[in-house]
């Protein structure tokens, strides 16, 4: 039986002009994609003036913080800074709603997400092999507001992530890859697997919406 294979490719730390660039050639390609920005610090501020454009481009903006801090270790001002603002600055640039929210290192708590969901439609952390706040790297079987990707692949181990997540899935299968600042190959080498494993492309906030 063929699986029912869902993708988002997303990228975090966004600036100018990389993903920009990135989402003009994932735009061409007919390729959605989720970009998470940091709204205060520069230089990955300095994207906000492009946000808008790439949300023209059929992409999601999501939101990385205001100053990409890990969110348990702040105060509760700070915290809610991080959350509430950095969405309406975006919301402001970009003239519609901010869906998700993407943890600042992947790390969260109990009050972080019981925040994130007071704004946010989805929050998205992260996997490494040494943060461990992902369940499952099948998204399918996550909550909306821990929702994991699988962070800086490169195209072997990519792989070997794909065909061990394979071996182990049920036939619904869903994945949200993360970038940062990989070259435009990879992405695309990232992309073709997908698309070999018949996957459909989809922003993150699209995968979300499926979910609890």
């Amino acid at each position: 039986m063929k699986r029912d294979i869902k993708v988002a490719v997303s990228f975090d730390d966004c600036v100018i002009p990389y993903h920009y660039q990135i989402a003009r050639e994932l735009f061409k390609l007919g390729i959605p994609a989720t970009f998470y920005i940091i709204t205060h610090k520069p230089p990955w501020s300095n994207v906000l003036k492009y946000a808008r454009k790439i949300t023209t481009m059929k992409h999601e903006v999501g939101s990385h913080g205001a100053y990409h801090v890990d969110l348990t270790r702040v105060d509760d001002n700070e915290l809610l800074f991080e959350v509430e603002e950095s969405k309406r600055v975006l919301e402001e640039v970009i003239g519609q709603e901010v869906a998700g929210f993407a943890y600042p290192y992947g790390p969260y708590n109990s009050k972080v997400i019981s925040l994130v969901s007071r704004f946010y439609k989805y929050g998205r952390t992260i996997y490494r092999r040494s943060i461990r706040t992902c369940n499952s790297a099948n998204v399918a079987k996550n909550n909306k507001y821990a929702i994991c990707g699988l962070c800086n692949p490169s195209p072997r181990p990519m792989l070997e992530v794909l065909r061990e997540i394979l071996d182990g899935a049920d036939d619904e299968l869903r994945l949200v890859w993360v970038f940062h600042f990989e070259p435009l190959w990879e992405i695309l080498m990232a992309i073709k697997v997908f698309k070999s494993l018949g996957a459909e492309l989809l922003c993150v906030k699209d995968i979300a919406a499926e979910l609890r």
